[in-house]
């Protein structure tokens, strides 16, 4: 009996292992896991970059909200060569677009990284609604980011070229929900074609690693 449950305890360790180095050495599938965009859209990496990755999320998207953490994990471990960019979906909308000045207005104002989380948890935490920018001025504030420099460089060129950028990522990315991952400007991942969370970032890494080749 007791060779039995040695035999039996073997073989679990070698599924187990055997099951493992699948799993690391994993191929994914164009059309199943990720899809070619029709229009590719530029990127413009500097030298000693390898592969950009876009997460494009919404605020008020529940999914983004749970993705993020996956995300604040991930972004520990990356490549130092792998880009990675929060771009906010800017479909035809004026709530997408208040979102998307608001994203931006708190990045060239240099806003600390704890006030994207609190968006965030703002929303979907506490329940409170954010819709216009006086509402993103006010939790900014609370992270030391004046609100009429706020509220002045959210209406700036400099935010209306990158909500631009958004936009023409947001279309001619083809995305139609959030969290969607766009990989060197021509690979889309869904939530629907990972499965999981973790596994978009595994694609995308995967796509990444796949080009660089």
């Amino acid at each position: 009996m007791k060779r039995i449950i040695q035999l039996v305890s073997a073989f679990a360790i070698m599924t187990f292992l055997s099951t493992t180095a699948i799993s690391a050495d994993k191929e994914y599938v164009e059309g199943k896991n990720y899809r070619l965009l029709k229009k590719p859209i530029p990127t413009f990496l500097k030298e000693g970059q390898v592969g950009v990755i876009w997460e494009v999320f919404s605020y008020s998207c529940g999914h983004c909200f749970n993705f993020e953490p996956y995300v604040k994990s991930w972004l520990k471990t990356k490549p130092e060569n792998v880009v990675f960019e929060h771009v906010p979906v800017y479909w035809n909308n004026p709530f997408f677009a208040t979102q998307a000045k608001a994203f931006y207005a708190a990045k060239f104002l240099k806003a600390p990284a704890e006030s994207h989380d609190a968006i965030f948890n703002t929303i979907h935490t506490a329940k409170k609604q954010v819709g216009s920018l006086k509402d993103f001025a006010n939790i900014y504030a609370n992270y030391g980011v004046d609100s009429d420099k706020f509220m002045a460089m959210a209406e700036s060129f400099a935010v209306q070229s990158r909500t631009a950028f958004a936009e023409s990522v947001s279309r001619d990315g083809e995305v139609e929900g959030t969290p969607n991952i766009i990989v060197n400007g021509k690979y889309l991942i869904t939530g629907e074609m990972a499965g999981t969370n973790q596994e978009m970032l595994n694609i995308a890494l995967y796509l990444v690693e796949k080009d660089a080749k």
